[in-house]
């Protein structure tokens, strides 16, 4: 594997093991509770994660096929440039509301194991 590529799943794996505590630390009956009418509950939540990585991975494995379909050959370059750190800024602000589209919004039909498994 790729170090970049390798570097890029070990942060998916650490993000999700504090998701996992996080998660953990709300009872289980209350997991499907909304806060108010307008807000998420934490398995709507999960489903959302879920959704919005469903659409994130076929969007990067559409782009890799079509890049290899027009000549792009395997990763010769040791290192890449990360990302701009404002988009880690922008992912974990929790005071801006933003409207998710209609492919990531949750159906809220998950229980909290099935939206765990989700994700």
């Amino acid at each position: 594997m790729h170090p970049y590529t390798a570097a890029v799943v070990g942060h998916l794996e650490d993000t999700r093991a504090k998701l996992r505590g996080v998660v953990d630390a709300v009872p289980a009956q209350l997991r499907g509770r909304r806060p108010a009418d307008d807000r998420w509950s934490v398995n709507d939540v999960l489903e959302h994660l879920s959704l919005v990585e469903s659409l994130f991975t076929k969007r990067i494995s559409d782009a890799i096929a079509t890049a290899r379909e027009a000549g792009l050959g395997p990763e010769l370059a040791a290192e890449r440039v990360p990302l701009a750190e404002n988009i880690g800024v922008v992912v974990e602000d929790r005071v801006t509301r933003r409207t998710a589209p209609e492919p990531a919004r949750p159906t809220g039909a998950l229980d909290s194991a099935a939206a765990w498994q989700a994700v």
